[in-house]
């Protein structure tokens, strides 16, 4: 019996660490779709200084995404 319950608790173990992989994939991917979103608006407003500000500084960053949910319905991050 003890066995058995060593095995459920690993496989839910690998269940889980499965679920954090995938959970900070998806991060990643929204976090980077966020950043091109912000980027692309910037360009079109012609700020691309702001653009190589941000890519150097997440303080600017964080300010162009605070602005940018400032101006928009659909917020970002």
């Amino acid at each position: 019996m003890l066995l058995t319950e060593y095995n459920e608790a690993e496989v839910m173990e690998l269940f889980k660490e499965d679920g954090r992989k995938e959970g900070r994939k998806e991060g990643r991917k929204e976090e980077a779709d966020n950043i091109n979103t912000l980027y692309t608006w910037l360009f079109d407003l012609g700020r691309d200084e702001d653009v190589r500000k941000a890519a150097k500084s997440p303080s600017v960053m964080e300010a162009l995404f605070k602005e940018y949910n400032d101006c928009h319905e659909v917020k970002l991050k």
